[in-house]
């Protein structure tokens, strides 16, 4: 079923979406903006989110998209510690001391490098 993007007929949002795409690979208004040192990919769709040029909708789905995580290993690395932790010994401690406890150890295990 073809649906709409953005009020758009599937054409126009395809001529719309090709059109951004080489503005972005030629860094023409508003892709000229440089990303800094200190600004990840999500903040710098997110600022351009916030530019109006009319073209909201595919921004709107950039920022969407660099958000994303590409892979779960943080998610599974948590629920196993979740599993590791939560013997029958400790069954009974409260949820909240539950991911504390959690918290603690995944801050203590973290290598920034």
């Amino acid at each position: 079923r073809k649906v709409p993007i953005a009020n758009l007929s599937i054409s126009e949002a395809n001529t719309r979406l090709k059109d951004l795409v080489k503005k972005y690979l030629k860094k023409v208004y508003p892709f000229d903006r440089e990303l800094r040192t200190d600004e990840s990919a999500y903040e710098w769709w997110s600022y351009m989110d916030k530019d109006r040029s009319g073209d909201a909708q595919p921004l709107r789905l950039a920022v969407r998209i660099s958000a994303l995580v590409p892979n779960s290993m943080a998610d599974e690395r948590t629920g196993s510690t979740f599993t590791w932790l939560n013997s029958p010994l400790r069954s009974r401690q409260q949820v909240k001391t539950f991911v504390r406890t959690v918290q603690i150890r995944s801050w203590y295990k973290h290598d920034p490098s």
